[in-house]
């Protein structure tokens, strides 16, 4: 079976949970954070309660996500989860993707041998396929998902500054000192513009973005073998997001002429 053939059978599997861009942000919610109250999931997907409640009750009625009771009686709330098939199929997306990835990045010796003609045919052939095509929904819900979680973060970051300057001045700021606990959380934003008008340009690019990636990977294990045996808790253990976004505001797709 060809590459483009199994991300087609994947992706047929997947037609269902990809259809409505709700109910992929409420899937792609639980896949990371692993299990979610009704209050979380609606703030990760920016709907109201009520929304996401008759959109957590469909997803429960067809087996795509349950009721997390060993969550639920520790914490408390009902709290959700994925289906063990939903699980294994997001997965599998996910490796998919990460193989395709790693398929078609080269180091810079060898894509600086290609002339920028065969580069751009090459990704083209990598773009304009029925597979890469077909993933342009879940794509879209992704990235939406995605931007989500991004407006969440600084704004629960904010609110807990916030809250913490109110304290400060009602309590002392001594006196909070003496108290807090911070959270091992951090927000950073970095900006970086670069001028480009070739795929070799977004190649080199890439390279670092990737050899970074790889770093962040390295030291994601690192840290779990550190807190594993240190035996903390699994309630104590805060995710750590780290999205690194690239693109263009002039994204315009041209096609030649004729002659």
């Amino acid at each position: 079976m060809s590459e483009s053939d199994k991300v087609l059978k994947l992706l047929e599997d997947l037609r269902e949970l990809q259809l409505d861009e709700t109910e992929f942000g409420i899937i792609t919610a639980l896949r990371w954070y692993g299990s979610l109250n009704l209050k979380k999931v609606a703030k990760l997907i920016q709907r109201p309660e009520s929304t996401t409640l008759r959109y957590i009750r469909k997803l429960r009625d067809s087996n795509k996500i349950e009721f997390d009771s060993e969550k639920s009686e520790k914490t408390w709330g009902n709290f959700y989860k994925l289906s063990n098939r939903v699980s294994a199929l997001y997965e599998n997306y996910m490796n998919m993707m990460d193989e395709r990835v790693e398929r078609i990045v080269f180091d810079l010796d060898k894509f600086d041998e290609m002339s920028d003609e065969k580069l751009e045919k090459y990704f083209i052939n990598e773009v304009v396929n029925p597979g890469k095509l077909a993933e342009v929904p879940s794509t879209r819900a992704y990235f939406h998902f995605v931007s989500n979680l991004q407006r969440l973060i600084v704004n629960e970051t904010m609110d807990s500054i916030e809250t913490l300057a109110e304290l400060a001045e009602k309590e002392g700021y001594d006196e909070i000192k003496e108290k807090i606990i911070l959270p091992p959380m951090d927000v950073s934003t970095y900006v970086s513009v670069l001028k480009v008008s070739k795929i070799r340009h977004i190649l080199r690019m890439n390279d670092l973005i990737l050899k970074f990636d790889k770093q962040v990977r390295e030291l994601a294990k690192e840290i779990i073998k550190e807190m594993d045996k240190e035996g903390i808790p699994e309630e104590d253990r805060k995710t750590q997001f780290l999205n690194i976004f690239t693109g263009s505001l002039d994204m315009e797709l041209k096609l030649k002429e004729d002659k």
